[in-house]
């Protein structure tokens, strides 16, 4: 009896210390973060233990959740270093199998279209013989038939054309800039512009932490910068990646855009799809084009390679590197308001539809004429 009494009284007295023990630490997270007792601390330099007991209980979540973003961005870092550059410089081979076997199967699909299309041309012309003026329409449709034909046999050629025209617009803009337009040089060029911004915005969210009291990464703090970095960090890489996936859709779908360019009922949709396309294309220069300036704007100001992690950085080289970051964002965006700058004063007409109009006016004005 006189056993269990002492047992009792043993895990009574244990369970006692444990919930002061619990109720001690929870009540130093206030106790402990009351710029009193913080001040106290400081003037009385109570050493590295009494730091031990202040830091450590508190902040283990903080620590850990600090770690797996300084992870998260690491890898983050390391990928945009091992793969912009690369997709910067990537450009789709339209000969390629697969963007052929897809291009085949449109040219299969139009030219159903085209059968039925001469048929009742023929028809048309059969049946109103009799009209010079219908006789000279369904000449012209005849005609417009076998010119879109011809040029939806030239699709591949036309689409590498402006394929090429645009890789060596980006060669020229990366040369002249840079001073070359091979992977390895590009990538450390790449690499000694973004790293300042995103040290900078590590060592930013450091000292916010510190203004706040504390030596983590505050939450509240961390989560917009962490945001903003893996927008600067995966924003382009994403762009690049959906322009290679676009044009393999698009230059498959390139003779239906010739298709549709080429008659009147369906030239607004192969107008936006030529525009469209041209836009995709020239995503990669106009990100060229970017870089090119980032870079001049960063070595003006002497951020170009610079630690940004050290502090070094000031605000406006920090701003600049960030907007030059973001430029490669919105790069897209820019170039399609050009586009429908451009697609206004019509050139997707001017390729397709105006040297057929010309030359449809001509022989039907030859017709009228021997009539």
């Amino acid at each position: 009896m006189i056993h269990k009494t002492t047992m009792k009284k043993t895990k009574l007295v244990a369970l006692a210390a444990i919930f002061i023990l619990l109720a001690s630490v929870h009540m130093s997270e206030y106790v402990l973060a009351t710029p009193t007792f913080d001040k106290f601390w400081k003037e009385k330099k109570m050493g590295p233990a009494f730091a031990a007991i202040k830091f450590l209980p508190i902040n283990v979540e903080n620590f850990m959740a600090e770690k797996t973003v300084r992870d998260i961005l690491d890898d983050l870092t390391t990928t945009h270093k091992d793969n912009f550059i690369p997709l910067l410089l990537f450009e789709p081979n339209p000969q390629s199998p697969e963007i052929l076997n897809l291009m085949h199967t449109f040219i299969k699909i139009i030219a159903q279209f085209y059968v039925v299309a001469l048929l009742l041309t023929g028809a048309y012309f059969i049946f109103n013989s009799a009209s010079p003026s219908k006789r000279s329409k369904a000449k012209s449709m005849l005609l417009r038939l076998i010119l879109s034909m011809a040029l939806l046999t030239l699709s591949v050629p036309i689409f590498m054309f402006i394929v090429d025209v645009n890789h060596f617009a980006k060669n020229v803009v990366l040369t002249v800039g840079i001073g070359n337009a091979e992977g390895a040089p590009l990538n450390d060029y790449s690499n000694n512009l973004m790293d300042p911004t995103i040290g900078w915005l590590k060592h930013t969210i450091s000292l916010c932490g510190g203004w706040l009291g504390t030596t983590y990464w505050e939450p509240t703090v961390t989560i917009p910068f962490f945001l903003i970095m893996f927008a600067l960090l995966v924003g382009p890489l994403v762009i690049l990646t959906f322009r290679y996936i676009a044009l393999i859709f698009l230059g498959a779908l390139f003779p239906a855009t010739i298709f549709f360019s080429c008659f009147e009922p369906t030239r607004k949709i192969g107008r936006g799809i030529f525009k469209v396309t041209v836009m995709w294309v020239f995503v990669s220069f106009i990100e060229a084009v970017v870089l090119v300036v980032w870079g001049i704007a960063m070595q003006a100001i002497g951020a170009f390679g610079m630690d940004g992690c050290s502090g070094s950085m000031g605000l406006i080289q920090a701003s600049i590197g960030m907007a030059g970051a973001f430029m490669l964002i919105v790069a897209p965006l820019m170039l399609l308001g050009i586009m429908n700058w451009v697609a206004g004063m019509g050139i997707p007409i001017a390729f397709f539809a105006e040297p057929l109009a010309a030359m449809v006016a001509a022989l039907e004005s030859i017709e009228v004429e021997n009539e």
